[in-house]
């Protein structure tokens, strides 16, 4: 019976978030994969993650690389290869020093934009990058990415480029994405103050390339700082041409609370603002864990999800209701 609740659910949210295309398309624009021979807990193989999409008739889908396998692309890049309703973003490293296990005294120089265009090149489904801030400290410890002077090339590169494959949708099918790439994800996993500068920076040197800020820049529904950061985030959702917030992972930004606020408090505001900015994506394997531990009591969750997604259908239009 839970098992059959989170599918009417997802279901509900999927019919209403990403807007099916008169092709029918559903397209999750988040989600991870680890190899199974890569203990990265929640287990994240393209079985499981097709076993998952498969009820949600999920059409296409944009993987993220997970920061923690570095740089082993390999995983990713077969699953977008092998499989026509997937694309990929890879996580750039955090050196451009790269070990020679045939000179082990010396290190190779290679440039994310490099690594990015060599990727693409044998692996034609790769679509843009994900961007931690975390890994690119600084030397004044601010704007880790925009006076990184190797992945602002690389940032800039990606408005540059064309591409003709799935690309990122979201609500209304007005998507500027589509029928182009070079698309960037950003992680504000200290919260979106953290990073706040280095967005502004980035929309200004190259406002041409899409940034998405994931997870609703992991803004902390109930906190004063949480709060006022999200609202700094919908004034530059409006100003900006560029700019998407991605509608996925509830859980990082309201914890143990109630998830109907995530509704109300982040999503509501965010297609208020800019409806054809906002992106869905699952997050998956992580949507189903909380802190990399299951949830204690999936049936007492459920209900949580279930007053989220009555919460989300309060923003549905008759018609949409029909769908």
């Amino acid at each position: 019976m839970v098992g059959l609740k989170l599918v009417l659910i997802v279901i509900l949210i999927t019919c209403y978030l990403p807007q099916s295309s008169p092709l029918g398309i559903t397209l999750d624009t988040h989600y991870h994969l680890s190899p199974p021979s890569t203990p990265l807990p929640p287990s994240a193989t393209v079985t499981e993650y097709d076993a998952f999409t498969s009820s949600l008739k999920v059409t296409k889908s944009v993987c993220t690389q997970p920061a923690a396998l570095y740089a082993n692309h390999d995983y990713l890049l077969t699953h977008a290869s092998d499989n026509r309703k997937a694309v990929g973003l890879f996580t750039p490293p955090p050196s451009t020093k790269v070990y020679d296990s045939d000179n082990p005294n010396t290190h190779t120089s290679i440039h994310s934009i490099d690594t990015f265009t060599n990727l693409q090149s044998s692996s034609p489904s790769l679509l843009g990058v994900r961007l931690n801030p975390s890994l690119f400290p600084s030397e004044d410890s601010s704007l880790p990415l925009s006076s990184n002077p190797d992945l602002l090339r690389l940032y800039k590169h990606l408005s540059t480029i064309s591409y003709t494959g799935p690309t990122l949708k979201h609500f209304n099918d007005r998507s500027e994405l589509v029928g182009r790439a070079g698309v960037a994800s950003l992680l504000c996993m200290s919260g979106f103050n953290t990073v706040e500068e280095d967005v502004l920076r980035l929309l200004d040197v190259s406002p041409d390339t899409p940034l998405v800020i994931d997870h609703f820049g992991f803004t902390r529904i109930g906190t004063k700082e949480g709060d006022e950061d999200f609202q700094r985030l919908i004034s530059l959702l409006q100003d900006s041409r560029s700019l998407y917030v991605r509608a996925s992972a509830g859980f990082r930004v309201v914890g143990d609370g109630d998830l109907g606020r995530v509704g109300r408090e982040r999503l509501g505001p965010c297609l208020e603002s800019k409806r054809e900015r906002v992106l869905w994506g699952t997050d998956w394997p992580f949507c189903g864990e909380e802190g990399g531990k299951e949830w204690k009591d999936i049936s007492e969750r459920m209900g949580v999800e279930d007053r989220w997604g009555e919460e989300l259908y309060g923003f549905l239009t008759v018609d949409e209701k029909q769908l």
